[in-house]
């Protein structure tokens, strides 16, 4: 069995949080093809789902050292760093991918979410705001501005990016749940009430709780 099969095994297992497994057959194929970019990559992302952000930092400077122009693991390396509390070294990183590839929108949005996470809010609708120009059907870039729009009270502009999200992604339930919750805010029992429904059709049971205590008819 060679290194890309083992890879492939690796990957399905990861998804399916199967994380023991998965390391099985990335050491497996590793021992194949120490190099494999795509190797580095899950590997990287395995230790981060596991919380082993010491083992997540080894891989992700060896694979720095081997491919020093490749954006994602200067992004991943700002993401182990900000999970660190290292957000000055992780900000660098973050920049520094978003200089070795702008048309990458989600090195925008890793970024901007450290920001949101520090409560900048404004540096992060800024740069989900650049990310939106390189992807303009990025769901997760105008759910994350939304969101902080949300938390500086811009309450008309975090409900038209909710409203962007959901048509790019009709079936995500958070959605609908969190342009509910804006909906409420705006005294606009009508419309979160039809999307409290939304997200019930869809197969959220808690949200008949919301539908049955607000009255929805």
């Amino acid at each position: 069995i060679n290194a890309k099969m083992n890879i492939a095994w690796g990957i399905q297992r990861r998804k399916e949080n199967k994380f023991d497994e998965a390391l099985n057959y990335f050491i497996k194929a590793k021992s194949l093809n120490s190099n494999d970019i795509v190797l580095f990559e899950e590997l990287i992302r395995l230790y981060l789902q596991r919380k082993d952000l010491r083992k997540a930092l080894e891989e992700v400077s060896a694979a720095i050292s081997e491919y020093p122009l490749y954006d994602v693991f200067y992004s991943l390396r700002g993401t182990i760093l900000s999970n660190q509390g290292e957000i000055d070294l992780a900000e660098k990183d973050f920049l520094e991918a978003i200089s070795l590839n702008q048309k990458n929108a989600s090195n925008f949005n890793d970024l901007g979410l450290m920001y949101a996470s520090e409560s900048m809010f404004d540096k992060a609708i800024i740069t989900f705001s650049k990310g939106i120009v390189q992807d303009k059907r990025n769901e997760k870039l105008f759910f994350n501005r939304g969101l902080c729009y949300s938390y500086l009270n811009n309450i008309s502009s975090a409900i038209a990016d909710l409203t962007r999200a959901i048509e790019l992604t009709p079936k995500n339930v958070q959605f609908f749940m969190l342009r509910a919750d804006l909906y409420m805010k705006l005294n606009n029992k009508k419309k979160a009430c039809g999307d409290w429904n939304s997200a019930l059709q869809l197969g959220f049971r808690p949200a008949k709780s919301f539908l049955f205590t607000n009255s929805c008819n």
